[in-house]
């Protein structure tokens, strides 16, 4: 009995270290805004949930725009870049992504040299009445040639060892993966697409909708043999843009 204590004891140690000692000096970049939290060309990633209905659905955002969806099981990876003529820019790599935490919602506001004095603003929520996530994407003196892309895949439906509780499994557990995409069966239309995986599972076969705006041009790609991923892309307009999945 005194040798379990003793285990468990050394457990609970070592788990709050790796707990406090991941989030603390990431947590030392935020800054409190009203009744927000910001934070400037941050890199926490997957830290952050947001939850809408009474399910175990959520949505991971982390400091820059890259998201993961949970279903429960890992429902995919997505993350949104930029084109300005025939340039290609990723927004996570973008000079400037301010983050700010607010009211279960993670608004992105991102500038870039290559957009000409230009700022997308992103703002990601989970649904309340569906187990999904919605992305409104705004323009500000963005390029006439700008265009928006999307990237999704990776749904394996695989449950990590704490369902990717922060400080117990890894960050990268919501990667985009080669081994994550294998088993992605697609089906495309229009703007709409479905995602079928996880055939395999104990839980059987599931799937995961999604749609972008009118005129979005879809294509199934491949990460990697045998590794199908989706990309999205439309031409900018004056309005808003809305992606769900």
């Amino acid at each position: 009995m005194i040798l379990l204590r003793f285990l468990y004891r050394q457990h609970l140690i070592l788990t709050l270290l790796l707990v406090f000692g991941a989030v603390c000096p990431t947590m030392a970049e935020y800054n409190p805004e009203g009744r927000d939290f910001v934070v400037v060309n941050g890199n926490a990633r997957f830290t952050r949930a947001l939850y809408g209905g009474p399910t175990a659905f959520r949505l991971e955002t982390s400091d820059r725009p890259e998201f993961g969806l949970w279903m429960p099981g890992m429902g995919g990876n997505v993350t949104f870049s930029v084109v300005v003529d025939k340039t290609q820019k990723s927004l996570l790599d973008a000079e400037t992504i301010v983050c700010r935490y607010t009211e279960a919602a993670r608004i992105y506001t991102v500038s870039d040299p290559l957009f000409r004095g230009g700022t997308i603003t992103l703002t990601a929520r989970a649904c309340d009445k569906y187990d999904g996530a919605l992305w409104k994407i705004d323009f500000s003196g963005m390029p006439a040639s700008t265009r928006m892309a999307v990237r999704y895949g990776g749904a394996s439906g695989k449950r990590f060892s704490r369902n990717g509780d922060l400080g117990v499994d890894p960050a990268d557990a919501f990667d985009l993966t080669s081994e994550a995409c294998k088993g992605n069966i697609y089906l495309l239309h229009a703007n709409t697409f479905s995602v079928a995986y996880a055939q395999s599972s104990r839980q059987g076969k599931q799937s995961v909708q999604g749609c972008f705006p009118q005129g979005a041009i879809l294509r199934v790609n491949a990460l990697s043999e045998e590794a199908p991923i989706l990309d999205a892309e439309w031409k900018i307009g004056r309005n808003s843009s809305y992606v769900y999945i």
